[in-house]
Order: C-alpha cells, then structure tokens, then sequence
C-alpha cells in the first residue's frame, strides 16, 4: 500500500448507510421530443426513491451535508435473486457467493443513477466522489447495499507531509 493511502486512511470519516429494496435499475437514456430533452420516467421514479431512502437515513443518522471540498466515497452492492429456473447446485452455490449475477443494468448505468440522485441529498455535487465501488451478488432479497463516506482531511497535515515537515 502507498505511503498517501496510509495518509488518507488516517483521517476521521463520518459514514451514511441505507439500502433501496427492489432490483436495480440503471441510468436511461435522455428522450428527446418536441425540441425538450426529458429523462425517462422509470430513471425518475427510481432517483425519487433513492433520494427518499437517503433522506430517512439521514434524519435517522443524523447525517449533515459535508463541505464541497470533502471527497467521497460512494459502495454499492446489488444484490440480485437467483433466478429460479436454476438447478439446485447454482442456487447452493449463489448462496455461498461461488458464482455472481451476469445481468442488466449495466453497473456504470446504476452507478451514474445512484451518484445524481445522491448529489444535493448526501453531498452538494458528485465531482466529489473521488471513489465508487460497486458489485452484484446473489440474496434472498433484491435490494441496493449504500454507503457514502466523507473524509475529513486535514490540509495543514497534507502540506506538512509534502514540505517534508511530518
């Protein structure tokens, strides 16, 4: 691990957590129609939820807006249904996390659409994910794992280790 990784990892962090239940949707392609660009409605309606669950979870965690310049990092885990056209072994082995969903969305799609409907709800723009990680998984339940984590750094350190001083 490199030296500036140690250096980040050693500041506080404060962490918001929620889950969305349903199977994932990813970012639609903007409509065009009658000289107006309008985003499909089933990208709307899933931002509506996903901003709703945060807003929950931020009354219930008592999550503040971090500052424009605190990075952060965005986690999503999709977690999928094992089909159940599937023989018994595939769904023992789902079970045991020894095979992964291949499905749609494509998870750069659920990634954009979770990013915009987070910016101004748990933090005021996404230029400030500085990391997104994101995986699918077999569950029982179709949901959307999130966790958003801001990062207090301290620029004063940062500076000092740069000039040598630390």
């Amino acid at each position: 691990m490199s030296k500036e990784k140690n250096v980040f990892d050693k500041y506080q962090t404060k962490t918001l957590k929620f889950t969305v239940l349903g199977a994932a949707v990813g970012q639609q392609r903007v409509k065009f129609g009658n000289g107006h660009a309008h985003e499909p409605a089933k990208s709307s309606v899933e931002k509506m939820l996903v901003r709703s669950m945060c807003q929950q979870a931020i009354e219930e965690q008592h999550w503040t807006m971090p500052s424009s310049d605190m990075p952060i990092k965005v986690d999503l885990v999709i977690n999928c249904l094992c089909p159940k056209s599937k023989a018994r072994w595939f769904k023992e082995a789902a079970q045991r996390n020894l095979i992964v969903p291949l499905s749609k969305p494509d998870l750069d799609n659920v990634e954009k659409l979770y990013l915009d409907a987070l910016t101004h709800v748990a933090y005021p723009d996404d230029k400030q994910v500085f990391s997104c990680n994101i995986r699918r998984q077999y569950s029982n339940i179709a949901s959307i794992d999130v966790c958003v984590t801001g990062y207090f750094l301290n620029y004063g350190d940062i500076k000092a280790i740069c000039l040598g001083k630390k």
